[in-house]
């Protein structure tokens, strides 16, 4: 009895794989088989995409989130206490552990990019000799507005509209070796 059982397995076993071979022969399609191991001739044929699902795999990758902090331009004007442009200046930016000196153009500008949209900026305004002129704590934020607030102590405050990428403020020669902080009414450089 247990012979026959066996034998019964393996006929419908056999005549199941006939039926599958049957199948794929019909269809008209080879089989393939893969091994565990492919040759450098296989990896090559499977990692070849056609250039229809290359295009596919492209579009399906996510944009990149817009709401990212892509980094902050600011674009300054350097004035003297008369309110004329302080085109032999530098300033001193620093950030953190961060700092770098950055030469005004003879209309006393001068643009920095890629700066955090959020922390504080100490600034120091030197001459072309490098002595310092005047010194600024910026702290900076963003909001629902752009708005600059000089508190008249050494310190203000720079807020950015959250979708602006760049603003532009003034610094002028204070009283005291301090700078005071303005929005500069023009609209930023676009360097």
């Amino acid at each position: 009895m247990k012979r026959t059982k066996w034998l019964a397995l393996g006929l419908c076993g056999a005549m199941l794989l006939a039926a599958l071979t049957a199948c794929s022969a019909d269809s008209g399609q080879e089989e393939e088989t893969v091994s565990p191991t492919p040759t450098p001739e296989e990896t090559e044929s499977v990692s070849a995409t056609p250039a229809a699902e290359e295009e596919d795999a492209v579009q399906e990758t996510a944009a990149p989130d817009e709401t990212a902090d892509a980094g902050l331009t600011l674009a300054f004007t350097l004035l003297d206490a008369d309110g004329a442009p302080l085109s032999d200046a530098s300033l001193q930016l620093t950030i953190g552990e961060d700092q770098a000196d950055y030469p005004a153009e003879e209309d006393g500008t001068l643009t920095v990019s890629g700066l955090p949209r959020t922390g504080t900026a100490e600034l120091v305004l030197t001459d072309a000799s490098g002595a310092e002129l005047g010194t600024l704590e910026l702290q900076l934020s963003e909001g629902s507005v752009t708005d600059a607030v000089d508190n008249g102590d050494g310190t203000a405050s720079l807020t950015v509209l959250t979708e602006s990428e760049e603003a532009a403020i003034t610094l002028a020669m204070g009283d005291g070796g301090t700078l005071t902080c303005s929005l500069t009414a023009a609209e930023p450089s676009a360097s």
